[in-house]
């Protein structure tokens, strides 16, 4: 009869041991769904770490951040990125090691279940389980805790690549886009243009006779009216147009949806606002004179390639350059080469 009650307290514990233990997998494992969800939650901290990288080109501190500096903050971006992934890394070991343990210990207590222990051994083994279970529940409520800090260093590291990635795409000096900029938004934008039906006009701006001003003033001048230049092109530009420097003095205008006229009227604007200003410049107030540009100007021609635009304009602005310079030379569909349109005050 004892040994009877012995083998009946033994199956109740047993039980016991397999209710308590469904209890803490579904904090831990054994749940599918709970697992799931913690697997998912690792491979979503792994994708967005990845998808960050790749997504930067950067890297929106760079352009600010010029050279060896650029460079150096992508190492340190990487370096960041790599200790995010280090911790994931650990968490999903320490998550194997723990439900590990965890299955050892419970089959430990069920081996000595089954070896019909005593009342005080029963109680024992009771007293482990429940020691057991409580530690299990505090280990994954750390992990927990450990992983969502990870995923919140990654939100952050994510948002710090994105804003290096954009600042990478700006120049310095003028604060416009950059050369990079302007070749990935003239890509999407043609892009664009094909699937509406709408216009895309480019201009290109060169700054005429730049060199004179370095050597005269300096290249602090030379810098100081490549802000002032870029300062016309923004406050002359309609919502969507787009600036950035090409290169050097050479500036680029971007205009969706707009007319070759619409895009001309404003070209002309700027290089009439850009003459008619009188800057004077450096610590003895030099008047610096009259500072005039030369544009070339055109309309996106139908399947035409970004390098075909930009090179079709570009020969506009150096017939522009070469013929007397400050004025605006636009190349219309159909036009007879040998004429060249030009507009001058």
């Amino acid at each position: 009869m004892k040994r009877l009650a012995l083998r009946t307290l033994q199956s109740a514990i047993a039980v016991a041991i397999s209710i308590l233990g469904g209890l803490i997998a579904t904090r831990s494992r054994g749940d599918l769904a709970t697992e799931a969800i913690v697997i998912a939650l690792i491979g979503l901290s792994l994708i967005g770490i990845v998808s960050g990288r790749l997504a930067s080109p950067a890297s929106p501190a760079a352009s600010v951040v010029q050279g060896a500096d650029k460079e150096a903050a992508r190492q340190a971006q990487d370096h960041l990125v790599d200790a995010a992934l280090q911790q994931i890394i650990k968490l999903i070991k320490d998550y194997v090691i723990l439900n590990s343990n965890y299955n050892d210990d419970l089959s430990g207590l069920n081996n000595k279940l089954l070896q019909l222990p005593s009342r005080n051994d029963v109680q024992d083994i009771i007293v482990k389980l429940i020691s057991t279970n409580l530690a299990m529940q505090l280990k994954v409520l750390s992990m927990a805790k450990e992983l969502e800090a990870s995923q919140l260093q990654i939100v952050s590291l994510r948002n710090n690549i994105s804003e290096v990635g954009k600042i990478a795409m700006i120049d310095a000096l003028t604060e416009l886009g950059n050369r990079r900029f302007f070749d990935q938004t003239l890509q999407k934008e043609i892009e664009r243009a094909r699937e509406t039906g709408a216009g895309l006009c480019l201009a290109l701006a060169d700054l005429d006779r730049f060199k004179a001003v370095n050597d005269r003033f300096g290249h602090l001048v030379g810098d100081h009216l490549l802000k002032l230049f870029a300062g016309v092109l923004t406050a002359n530009l309609r919502g969507p147009d787009v600036a950035a420097r090409y290169g050097g003095e050479e500036f680029a205008l971007l205009f969706p949806g707009a007319s070759l006229d619409d895009a001309l009227r404003v070209v002309e604007k700027i290089r009439r606002d850009l003459e008619s200003k009188r800057w004077v410049v450096g610590p003895k107030e030099e008047r610096l004179g009259a500072v005039t540009a030369s544009f070339g100007i055109g309309r996106l021609a139908f399947d035409e390639t970004s390098e075909s635009f930009v090179r079709r304009v570009d020969a506009k602005l150096f017939e522009a350059k070469t013929a007397g310079r400050n004025r605006v030379a636009v190349d219309r569909p159909g036009q007879n080469p040998s004429h060249v349109t030009v507009l001058v005050d």
